[in-house]
């Protein structure tokens, strides 16, 4: 099965089941990311499980500064 198919016919289906808008490979990424950091995952390691060449890779592309007034859910 494609990308494509399984995003359309799966992940955006859950989205809608859940009344979420937007869910995308995008927003799952991110949200793999934000989660292996709130597990305590170094940069390196989330290199690894995001499969970048290159740990700049996901440092430039996940590592985005999101005040913490902005955050919908603070860290416990």
């Amino acid at each position: 099965m494609r990308d494509n198919n399984e995003l359309t016919r799966f992940i955006k289906a859950a989205g809608r089941h859940l009344s979420m808008r937007g869910v995308n490979w995008l927003v799952l990424l991110r949200s793999q990311d934000h989660w292996l950091r709130l597990a305590g995952a170094d940069l390196k390691d989330r290199q690894a499980q995001m499969r970048h060449a290159h740990p700049k890779m996901t440092a430039d592309v996940y590592d985005q500064f999101i005040p913490e007034n902005q955050r919908k859910h603070s860290r416990t």
